[in-house]
């Protein structure tokens, strides 16, 4: 069974024993339960999702998209050709240079918080302006693009796994995606809230170190399960096989070699 918003609620309130509304109001609880619970996921990186990524709608050519706006991180994009190729995360200023010659992808990266693509021209190789939806119902907004190298020849979808930003949580049905065994380390942040808004400044220290360590703990938790990049504390090897993908098949003779 998930935990739902009445579980962080109802476990803030009986720890500052005000289980009815008094001195601490719902909204305030709510207000921080939601943000304790969007740090905890965003430590962990266990909330997934998936988007494919059309590259080449503009004429600028086929090097970026913006991205969800939900997008917290990046897990994992592959670019498919006949087969799925594997990317490799790089940084974007090293990418995003000299001639825009077209070829499989072996790399993506992103620009975060931006207003505008900025793609290499596969005409020109020089780089283009492109803003990003200032006619969108949203208005001018902040986006996460991503992009990829060497450009593809012709327009591509890119398929793209990410840890999106924690659903924002007003119903007290509304599930919470921290699992059951973090219940007492997502509430502590905001029995730590409350205890500094009374000036309890001991009692509040207290819990917010709890927050604190079960937050570690939860992310730790989630790169076991191999829902990070990395592992909590050493790096992951990276394949050979996954460095230069290909669609060859080797042959092998199966009679063996005379003396």
């Amino acid at each position: 069974m998930s935990l739902s918003l009445k579980d962080g609620v109802y476990a803030v309130r009986t720890q500052i024993g005000e289980l009815q509304e008094y001195l601490w109001s719902d909204d305030q609880i709510i207000f921080d339960l939601n943000h304790a619970a969007r740090k905890m996921c965003s430590a962990a990186g266990d909330l997934t999702k998936f988007q494919n990524i059309t590259l080449g709608l503009t004429a600028a050519g086929a090097q970026e998209a913006p991205l969800d706006l939900e997008v917290d991180k990046v897990k994992a994009c592959k670019y498919f050709s006949g087969q799925l190729f594997p990317l490799e995360p790089h940084d974007w200023k090293s990418l995003q240079a000299g001639a825009s010659t077209g070829s499989i992808p072996r790399w993506y990266y992103l620009k975060t918080s931006t207003r505008d693509m900025t793609p290499q021209s596969t005409a020109t190789s020089d780089i283009v302006d492109i803003p990003i939806g200032p006619n969108a119902p949203l208005g001018d907004i902040y986006r996460t693009v991503v992009g990829v190298w060497p450009i593809p020849p012709q327009p591509a979808v890119v398929h793209v796994w990410y840890s999106y930003i924690h659903r924002w949580m007003e119903d007290p049905g509304d599930p919470c995606a921290v699992p059951d065994q973090f219940l007492y380390g997502w509430a502590a942040a905001t029995i730590a809230r409350c205890y500094r808004i009374q000036k309890a400044y001991g009692e509040a220290d207290v819990f917010q170190a709890q927050h604190e360590a079960e937050t570690e703990k939860y992310r730790i938790y989630a790169a076991s399960q191999r829902q990070q990049d990395k592992s909590a504390r050493y790096g992951t090897v990276i394949e050979p096989w996954r460095q230069s993908a290909s669609s060859s098949v080797i042959f092998v003779d199966p009679m063996p070699m005379g003396p």
